[in-house]
């Protein structure tokens, strides 16, 4: 077990698909139990995620957060009641260069612009992503997002089988080399941010808008997109469903999502952290 686990903390950063959440999209009453405990002893907890701010949100309140949250990969920082307190975008020329990738190789694609969805068709692809959001964003649809230039898109996602998802991987680096970031939430998706975007740079701008020193700073993760954040914080904290890449930068590997690996992790951290952290 880590000593790091001894140190003072005051924010906890968790992802929610893989993490926060089980298999079957469920928040155990194991984690909230948990995570309410943590809020008792006076932490401060909120989430980054790949998801909307509306998303985030359902979550947010089921778990009666009120902190600032990192979305999109780490694309945007937006206060609870849904302020942008910081937002990077793709640049505009990139975004046709991803459109004609996706129209070439006949893939569904959809994009981001804070908490709306951009569509220029709906597809089945699409369909399966918003079946798994508890909020459902605002869909806009956009006839051309080769030559519309009000939307500033955030994020940009082609959606398809796993075996296309690594095609277009290899295509999108091959084309567009370091003008984008790859992040990799989940085999049928392929999520395009802007380059420099990515968690553990999302978790030094929340840290430092909140005045809180990074190294008083926890990060829960179980996917590619979570390795900076896991990295950069003071004590990052990989699931037991992530990958070895993932676990071998983490401090502390705690069980996998079906088996309340949060709850799991905060009850081995408050075993050596029993007081009340004391903001100075």
């Amino acid at each position: 077990m880590s000593e790091k686990l001894n140190h003072p903390y005051q924010l906890l950063v968790t992802d929610i698909d893989g993490s926060l959440l089980d298999d079957r999209n469920q928040l155990t009453p194991e984690t909230l139990g948990a995570l309410t405990a943590l809020q008792e002893k006076g932490f401060i907890i909120t989430l980054a995620t790949g998801r909307l701010y509306h998303d985030a949100f359902y979550f947010a309140k089921k778990l009666n957060l009120c902190s600032p949250m990192i979305l999109l990969h780490g694309a945007l920082i937006q206060s609870y009641e849904g302020n942008i307190m910081s937002e990077k975008n793709i640049p505009p020329g990139v975004v046709s260069k991803l459109v004609s990738i996706a129209r070439e190789n006949n893939v569904s694609f959809q994009a981001f612009q804070t908490d709306c969805l951009i569509l220029e068709k709906r597809t089945d692809w699409n369909d399966l992503y918003l079946k798994y959001s508890p909020s459902k964003p605002e869909i806009i649809f956009v006839s051309d997002l080769l030559h519309d230039g009000k939307n500033r898109t955030t994020q940009f996602a082609f959606l398809g089988e796993e075996s296309e998802i690594i095609d277009l991987k290899e295509l999108v680096e091959k084309q567009l080399g370091d003008t984008v970031f790859i992040a990799c939430s989940h085999p049928n998706l392929l999520e395009i941010v802007a380059p420099g975007v990515n968690k553990g740079n999302a978790l030094k701008e929340l840290a430092e808008i909140m005045n809180i020193p990074l190294s008083q700073t926890i990060a829960i993760g179980d996917n590619y997109n979570d390795r900076e954040m896991i990295q950069t914080a003071g004590l990052g904290v990989a699931m037991g469903n992530a990958p070895q890449e993932v676990k071998d930068v983490a401090d502390f590997i705690t069980r996998d999502n079906n088996h309340n690996g949060i709850a799991y992790f905060v009850s081995q951290f408050l075993s050596r952290y029993p007081l009340k952290y004391q903001q100075k």
